[in-house]
């Protein structure tokens, strides 16, 4: 990352003078974005120089193999329909030379910030200083011999302080202190601000009208989760006790078909959740000891020796054209019931359009749970905490860990690097991490998809954390897919937005500890380098559901190196007030974050487009645009972004959020 000042782009600007037609600029990459992306002419087959990463954490038992395997994951990605050649069948990339979604820097505090930091070496500097202290002048040399003397004493002392502070130490701040300057605040295009919830007297906005897509479209998922944390698996019974015919054929966990009424209290009763289901029947991953249990008041079919679901997409044909040709050249079926396909689709992401344009219906399944699910709320009620105590809970290993998995998610090659590109496995892959790491937490998940305009069925993964009064609902978003200009097979979005997801995730995990007031909604938004789909469809989805959210924290791009302590945010019109509220929680906790506050519509992000749905939503950022040169690069890896950046932003929107729903 360069230097603002050593930035061509920021040059000759004072205040918040733009020299350029920023509006007009991002409004045309975003239309030659689109444009190109529906086009027919394909990306760049030259193989980017892969750049090594940490290897990923060990341990974590799952009742299945997950990301953090990268080896696996390698495998399943080659075998999951991804082109052998870079250039094969590919949507051309994003042609811009860099992010169009965040405003250029327009403060002079930026540099101030980073030459305050900073120390030259000309004339009185500490070049100038040492330069003097040794030299060899008469007496004026022996006295500096002398002071060098002691100050190579007190250098020494300093040097076994340090020792001590690095190995007996408990900071865990990632990557060390940084000098931070007492917290500003800009404000570009100010108006009045609105004052948040408070002054709403309890009323819940009236969300626009969002027509229905106009094809079928995937399921939601939510069939059968009862809205509970799925109880402790029972002991375990011995194979030869098993009466059930199924049971003794699953070795390990296995996918099952499941037949009947009322299965909502057996699954319960089992320890078991659905991966899809509808009406009567339903799929779903279970052990031996569960498929005892469910055979018990239920019709089990044993379907596969294998929980994995990544590929797995169920067909629902229309009543009056039940036809398996139109099926099966996109796929091998392994299982089927009157209207119902399961399908192993030959590509993942599936391209689903050529099946949906018969008027059938095209759902992806959920992974298999997580084999240890934590329960929710178990710290009490979140009123009897305070801010402090939630800052002592966030572990920069965790953090460190998510960007490390979601970096190699999807790696076709020994790079050590995966892509979360829209069209590749590794993007679906990455959502099966998210949910089983949402689930773990003890919350209710699911997917919202939607059809992109090439065909290709994405999902997004939505969670939410209960909450006592539902009037009031919040949300924290962040996208999770990746781009790399010249090689989409290599795509690692470290920074990019893994840093944002890491922050969004230890954030929850914080607070799915405690019983709150007001619910928060957790929305990993799919294909936003690439047009920005899938926050709409979110949004859409919960206008459609009547949700009544009050604010949307979107959380981009948090790690960077270069600009931290700064934040910059954006918000408009009703938005406003999620600025003011982050400005409070700053200064009430002294956090010390740079704050930059933008209030323009010529942002491009995914929080515009919540608001554009009438949500209030405010964007959380560190780079900005001009400055991420390793964004939708192979170089966007850990080794080049700081993990105590995104654990200082894991604080201001942890608290955020915090004391709006405590």
């Amino acid at each position: 990352m360069p230097r603002n000042d050593d930035n061509p782009n920021t040059k000759g600007r004072s205040g918040g003078d733009d020299p350029l037609d920023f509006g007009a600029f991002v409004s045309s990459n975003v239309q030659r974005t689109s444009d190109l992306l529906k086009g027919e002419s394909q990306p760049s087959d030259a193989a980017a120089e892969a750049t090594p990463t940490r290897p990923a954490r060990a341990g974590g038992e799952r009742a299945v193999e997950r990301a953090r395997d990268r080896s696996y994951w390698r495998r399943q990605a080659a075998g999951a329909g991804a082109p052998d050649d870079a250039g094969d069948a590919l949507p051309p990339p994003q042609k811009v030379s860099a992010r169009n979604r965040y405003l250029r820097p327009s403060d002079d505090e930026i540099d101030q910030f980073h030459e305050d930091n900073e120390f030259g070496d000309n004339g009185g500097g500490f070049g100038g200083f040492f330069g003097n202290l040794f030299s060899d002048d008469g007496d004026d040399g022996n006295r500096n011999r002398i002071i060098a003397a002691i100050l190579a004493v007190l250098l020494l002392l300093a040097i076994i302080f340090g020792l001590t502070r690095i190995f007996g130490g408990d900071d865990d701040s990632g990557d060390g202190e940084v000098t931070t300057p007492v917290p500003t605040q800009s404000i570009d295009t100010p108006s009045t601000p609105d004052t948040g919830p408070t002054d709403l007297t309890g009323q819940t906005p009236t969300p626009p009208a969002t027509d229905e897509p106009d094809i079928p479209r995937g399921g939601d998922n939510q069939r059968g989760d009862g809205g509970d944390t799925p109880v402790p698996e029972p002991s375990t019974i011995a194979v030869e006790d098993m009466a059930s015919d199924v049971a003794r054929a699953c070795t390990g966990h296995c996918l099952v078909r499941m037949e009947g009424p009322d299965q909502e209290k057996a699954l319960d009763e089992a320890g078991a959740r659905v991966s899809w289901a509808d009406g009567d029947i339903s799929w779903v991953v279970v052990s031996p000891t569960q498929a005892e249990l469910l055979d018990a008041t239920h019709t089990l079919t044993l379907i596969e020796n294998d929980p994995r679901t990544y590929n797995l997409y169920m067909v629902k044909t229309p009543e009056d054209h039940n036809q398996r040709d139109v099926i099966e050249p996109h796929g091998e079926i392994i299982d089927e019931i009157g209207r119902y396909y399961l399908v192993r689709w030959s590509g993942v992401p599936a391209v689903v359009k050529p099946v949906t344009d018969w008027g059938y219906a095209v759902f992806k399944l959920a992974p298999a749970p997580p084999e240890f699910i934590a329960e929710l709320g178990t710290n009490g009620p979140a009123s009897d905490v305070t801010g402090w105590a939630l800052m002592e809970q966030v572990n920069v290993e965790n953090v460190n860990a998510v960007i490390n998995d979601l970096v190699h998610v999807g790696e076709l090659d020994d790079s050590g690097l995966g892509s979360r590109y829209y069209t590749y496995p590794g993007n679906q892959i990455a959502a099966d991490y998210l949910f089983q790491e949402l689930e773990s937490y003890g919350l209710r998940v699911w997917y919202e998809d939607f059809i992109m305009w090439d065909g290709y069925l994405l999902v997004n993964v939505v969670a939410e954390i209960p909450g006592a009064d539902d009037s009031e609902v919040y949300a924290l978003m962040a996208h999770f897919d990746t781009m790399n200009i010249e090689n989409p097979r290599i795509a690692p979005g470290a920074d990019d937005n893994a840093s944002g997801i890491a922050a969004t995730l230890e954030t929850v995990r914080i607070l799915a500890g405690y019983q709150l007031n007001h619910p928060v909604r957790v929305a990993f938004v799919n294909a936003e380098e690439v047009g920005i789909v899938g926050s709409p469809a979110w949004a859409q989805e919960s206008n459609r559901n009547n949700v009544a959210m009050m604010g949307v924290f979107n959380v981009d791009s948090v790690g960077s190196i270069d600009n931290r302590p700064l934040i910059y945010t954006n918000a408009t019109g009703t938005s406003v007030w999620l600025q003011n509220h982050l400005t409070d929680i700053n200064n009430q906790y002294g956090l010390g974050e740079n704050l930059q506050h933008r209030q323009t519509d010529v942002i491009v992000a995914d929080d515009n487009y919540v608001r554009a749905e009438g949500i209030p939503a405010v964007m959380i950022a560190r780079e900005v645009y001009g400055g991420p040169h390793l964004h939708h690069t192979v170089e966007d890896v850990p080794a080049t972004m700081s993990s105590g950046a995104v654990v200082d932003t894991v604080n201001i929107v942890m608290l955020a959020v915090f004391e709006l729903v405590k």
